[in-house]
């Protein structure tokens, strides 16, 4: 995804009341800041050409990014920003796994375009993946299309089935996002749709975890500061 909807994600999913303004702004700041690393690809979910890669992604990207929030809610690492821009990253990578993956295509074949990927921030359940599920291949030592070929015709390299040029979802206008899918919305906007509801949903598993282990009065000093 572009930065401007990443953001636009972060708003729809936790600026109704969830906590204080600053909360969200050090979540949206760390979550823009992950484009700085294109080379990451656990903070995209990009270069993954199996179900066992793409786990390998969230096992090093945004599960790592969501126990680290969850650390430094403890009292005796307690730090509210470091916490909550850990978060930041592991939204942004839950956000491009619905943008970079074929997930949304394999179930939008089946009517199922808005079914959710069966992980969370602490648990992946790598069983109910399609098997031949990707996320395309991305390198910019090919360019800004990051995938070798010319003039639009991509040949990525053995394993993998797609470039990230050809099956990213990351602008309503351009690209695969602006392409329509068998229900007639755009690809573009069932991902936002599908990593806005997520990220929601990881913010609730953020809640529930500090809450259970911590203590209801430490989730809300991190929502909402002293």
């Amino acid at each position: 995804m572009n930065t401007r909807y990443h953001e636009m994600i972060a708003r729809a999913a936790l600026g109704d009341g969830l906590m204080s303004a600053t909360a969200l702004d050090w979540i949206i700041r760390a979550n823009l800041d992950s484009d700085l690393y294109q080379f990451s690809a656990e903070k995209h979910f990009d270069n993954a050409a199996n179900p066992q890669a793409l786990f390998k992604r969230w096992e090093k990207g945004l599960h790592t990014y969501f126990l680290q929030a969850i650390d430094a809610a403890a009292p005796e690492n307690y730090n509210r920003k470091r916490s909550l821009k850990a978060f930041g990253k592991a939204s942004h990578a839950q956000a491009d796994f619905y943008a970079h993956t074929d997930w949304i295509e394999m179930n939008a074949a089946n009517g199922e375009a808005d079914k959710l990927a069966p992980f969370t921030g602490s648990i992946f359940h790598i069983h109910l993946l399609p098997p031949d599920l990707s996320s395309g291949f991305f390198n910019l030592r090919y360019g800004l299309d990051g995938c070798p070929g010319k003039s639009g015709s991509y040949n990525p390299p053995h394993p993998y089935r797609h470039c990230h040029a050809v099956i990213a979802k990351d602008y309503p206008d351009k690209g695969h996002g602006a392409e329509p899918a068998p229900d007639g919305r755009k690809y573009f906007e069932i991902a936002m749709a599908s990593a806005t509801r997520t990220t929601r949903l990881l913010w609730e598993e953020y809640q529930t975890l500090i809450t259970e282990k911590i203590g209801l009065e430490a989730f809300q000093k991190l929502a909402w500061g002293q």
